[in-house]
């Protein structure tokens, strides 16, 4: 897989949210740790399966990142999708999160509305299935959990929370049809998938503009530089990089500075300078 074509970290709570994912994206298990539940397929779409509740979002949210660091260094998109209730939205309707609150705290979050003017809703995340529908948004039990996580891996206009109602006061939670969950989620298939397209898409937008050149390897081969010198080589590379002067980094690499920090100062001092002159 071409890593700039953008990825997708999808985390579920369980088999009957996943399936329907499993089957249309032609996931196949990950080689991966036994405590996780992880599925892939070479296109760039992963999904974990995390429990219910929002501690077991958190966790497998924090641990799904965690693995993925080891052997990659671009950066994915993040999806937490599952079933939720509603006060007022139809069975079967999708809904992305626009406010994210978790009942416990009080704690709110935000996320960024960037893709397409798709229906929204306030998202609820609740300890217990909701039975009394009192507010009009979506009642779920992960997303507060998945956002907290996800939000210390990926930049937030990466992260969304999609939920497909399947209940409300008509249809209470208590009589959901659980092997009915699966056929919901299938036929609402067409919708997810494209918002899926669209995440992945701008975690290929992320990537392609923070691309390391490959001056980068060459760089920090050269030089003895510590965890912090590299990260701020890195950064210094993206930006030469991002203003489309990376052919001026093999200079750099030719003219050999005395050490790792006289090659830090004269990018800084060459990029003030370039700077400066346009």
């Amino acid at each position: 897989m071409n890593e700039l074509s953008g990825r997708v970290n999808i985390v579920v709570a369980h088999r009957l949210e996943a399936q329907p994912l499993i089957d249309f994206f032609e996931l196949t298990p990950d080689d991966s740790p036994a405590s996780l539940t992880i599925y892939k397929n070479d296109t760039g779409i992963n999904l974990i399966m995390c429990g219910i509740g929002m501690q077991a979002a958190s966790l497998a949210t924090a641990d799904l990142g965690e693995y993925q660091s080891r052997t990659t260094e671009s950066v994915a998109a993040w999806l937490n999708f599952g079933i939720a209730g509603h006060k007022t939205a139809a069975i079967g309707s999708g809904l992305v999160a626009n406010r994210i609150t978790d009942q416990r705290s009080g704690k709110t979050v935000y996320p960024s509305m960037l893709l397409g003017t798709r229906a929204s809703s306030p998202v609820l995340t609740v300890e217990e299935p909701e039975v009394n529908y009192a507010k009009d948004l979506a009642y779920e039990m992960e997303a507060y959990g998945f956002w907290s996580a996800a939000s210390m891996i990926a930049g937030l206009d990466l992260i969304q929370v999609y939920k497909l109602i399947s209940d409300n006061p008509t249809n209470p939670a208590h009589e959901i049809d659980l092997a009915a969950i699966s056929e919901l989620v299938s036929k609402h298939m067409g919708q997810v998938s494209q918002f899926i397209a669209e995440l992945q898409a701008l975690s290929a937008e992320y990537n392609g503009a923070h691309q390391l050149p490959s001056e980068y390897a060459l760089l920090s081969d050269r030089f003895r530089l510590s965890v912090t010198q590299h990260l701020q080589l890195k950064r210094l590379c993206q930006r030469f990089r991002a203003l489309d002067m990376e052919n001026l980094l093999v200079e750099f690499a030719n003219s050999m500075p005395s050490s790792g920090r006289h090659l830090l100062d004269a990018m800084e001092s060459r990029l003030e300078t370039q700077l400066q002159n346009k």
